[in-house]
C-alpha cells in the first residue's frame, strides 16, 4: 500500500489503464472467444440438422407415396376373382365388337402363389378404328390392373376403314 501512496497520479492512471487493458484481454481471451466458437458450432450443427431433417422428410414422402401406391394396388387386387375378365367382356359389348371376335383366349399364371396373371389374347376382324381406340382408352383408363402388352393392327384390303386387330392383355388378380 505504501508503494501506491508514493506513486504519482499519472502513474496511478497508467496502472489503472494497464489493469483495464489486461481485464479486456482476459475477457476477450477466456469469455468472448469461447462463446463465439460455441455459437458458430451450434449454428453449423443446426444447419446440418436441418439438412438431415430435409433429407428425412424427402425419404418419408417417398415412403408415403410408395405405401399409397401399394395400398391402391392391394385394393385393386382384392376385388372379386373374375371381375376384371368380366369388365373386358362388358367393354367389348359396350363398343359393339362382339361379332368381330375371331378368338379370345385367357391363360392364368400364378405369381408367387399370391397373384394370378391372366394372359388374354384377343383377335378382332374388320373392326372400325374408332371402336378400337375407344375400347383401348376404356381399358387403360379404368382403375384396374389391366394392361395392354401387345397391339398389332393390320389393314384389311376389303374396306378402307376396317382393321384386323391382335391384342395381348395382362390382367392381375389376387388368389
Amino acid at each position: 500500500m505504501l508503494a501506491l501512496k508514493t506513486i504519482s497520479d499519472r502513474e496511478k492512471k497508467l496502472l489503472l489503464l494497464l489493469a483495464l487493458i489486461l481485464t479486456g484481454v482476459l475477457l476477450f481471451k477466456f469469455v468472448y472467444t469461447p462463446l463465439t466458437t460455441i455459437s458458430e458450432d451450434s449454428v453449423q450443427d443446426d444447419r446440418s440438422a436441418e439438412a438431415q431433417i430435409a433429407e428425412l422428410n424427402k425419404l418419408f414422402n417417398t415412403y408415403e407415396n410408395a405405401r399409397r401406391e401399394n395400398n391402391r394396388f392391394e385394393n385393386l387386387l382384392n376385388r372379386k376373382s373374375g371381375e376384371a375378365l368380366a369388365s373386358i367382356d362388358d367393354l367389348i359389348t359396350k363398343h359393339n365388337m362382339v361379332s368381330q371376335i375371331a378368338y379370345k383366349r385367357s391363360n392364368p399364371t400364378n405369381i408367387q402363389n399370391k397373384y394370378t396373371r391372366y394372359n388374354m389374347d384377343l383377335k378382332f376382324v374388320s373392326v372400325p378404328i374408332q371402336s378400337l381406340l375407344a375400347f383401348i382408352q376404356d381399358i387403360e383408363s379404368k382403375n384396374n390392373l389391366i394392361y395392354i402388352n401387345y397391339l398389332d393392327i393390320k389393314n384389311v384390303a376389303k374396306e378402307r376403314n376396317l382393321y384386323d386387330i391382335l391384342l395381348k392383355i395382362y390382367i392381375y388378380e389376387k388368389n
